[in-house]
């Protein structure tokens, strides 16, 4: 293949009274080379809106925008864009980044290089950028992010997670720069058109929190391969909200931290992947969850948070009864 691949598609989700850093990214991404910028606008600021804009009108031809003044969360934002590209006829990769995730200069070259392989080969593959501030990635051991989560787990939580624990760690493998991974996040993700138009847009009804994971994790399940590129890196301008905050549990930041609507679509949100997309023995599932409503009960009562407990408990009922979509605050 002769040149760099041309169609490549950048999807940025704006949200909120993030001027400064969207201007960042977009600056970014005008400098590289991508051939067309679609944003998503989801409430965004009047200051926002401004510098779109100007930006439409400098380059007419380049971007493209859909703005939103009901919150589609990122869910529905990224499906929006991931709609906005394939849109375009020209389009074949789309570039996805949030309105914070700056990539390096040699992030998309990084990324190229690899397409270039990918097209030779003709087997299409989902890239992935490497974010230095994601807890979930920046671990010792890659492998945990290679694999699906335990069957019969409830939000994530298994009582056989906690006996690998107090195993002895086997010795790390050398994994090299191209990971392959079981899932991902949105932002630095760079995934041909047709891999979208087989394995359909996020789910809207997730609305926040592990639409990202339900979406790659289905791109997984139709035996589509996703590669983490450790060499392209982009840098998150503001923390992630699972980075941030005195507590490294992520219990004790649901418990004593986080906001009452995150902790509540993640958690539902996570519990119905258990149960949907990685369903075990039903026997398994009722022993993980009474174990796990009982640890939160307790560090609940001793934190005196029982408000907290509820609205914990609500969202697992929830995942089991199917209630998705923006259900928080709803009785």
């Amino acid at each position: 293949m002769s040149g760099r691949p041309h169609g490549i598609h950048a999807a940025v989700l704006a949200f909120g009274d993030r001027t400064a850093t969207l201007t960042q990214v977009l600056d970014a991404l005008e400098r590289s080379a991508v051939d067309r910028i679609a944003v998503v606008a989801n409430c965004v600021s009047a200051a926002s809106l401004s510098e779109l804009s100007a930006r439409q009108s400098r380059s007419p031809g380049r971007y493209f925008v859909r703005v939103f003044t009901d919150n589609l969360g990122s869910a529905g934002g990224y499906a929006e864009a991931c709609r906005l590209c394939l849109d375009q006829p020209d389009c074949r990769w789309i570039w996805l980044l949030d309105d914070d995730n700056l990539p390096e200069a040699d992030a998309l070259p990084t990324l190229i290089a690899a397409l270039e392989r990918i097209v030779a080969a003709s087997e299409p593959q989902a890239l992935a950028c490497f974010r230095p501030s994601l807890p979930e990635l920046n671990i010792p051991d890659i492998r945990l992010w290679r694999m699906p989560p335990r069957k019969g787990s409830c939000a994530g939580f298994n009582m056989l997670n906690l006996l690998d624990q107090l195993r002895p760690p086997s010795p790390l493998p050398d994994v090299g720069d191209e990971v392959p991974v079981f899932w991902s996040v949105y932002g630095g993700m760079l995934v041909p058109r047709e891999i979208v138009e087989d394995c359909g847009l996020p789910r809207n009804d997730f609305f926040l929190y592990c639409d990202d994971l339900e979406w790659t994790s289905r791109i997984s399940a139709k035996g589509f391969q996703i590669k983490l590129l450790r060499q392209a890196v982009v840098r998150d301008l503001q923390p992630p909200w699972n980075a941030s905050g005195e507590y490294s549990s992520n219990l004790a930041r649901r418990i004593r931290e986080l906001p009452s609507i995150r902790v509540y679509y993640e958690l539902r949100n996570r519990n119905w992947l258990s149960l949907n997309r990685f369903a075990g023995p039903r026997w398994l599932y009722v022993l993980n969850r009474i174990s796990y409503i009982a640890l939160i009960f307790i560090l609940c009562l001793r934190f005196r948070r029982m408000d907290r407990f509820r609205l914990m408990k609500r969202a697992l009922d929830d995942a089991e009864a199917g209630r998705l979509g923006k259900t928080y605050g709803n009785d």
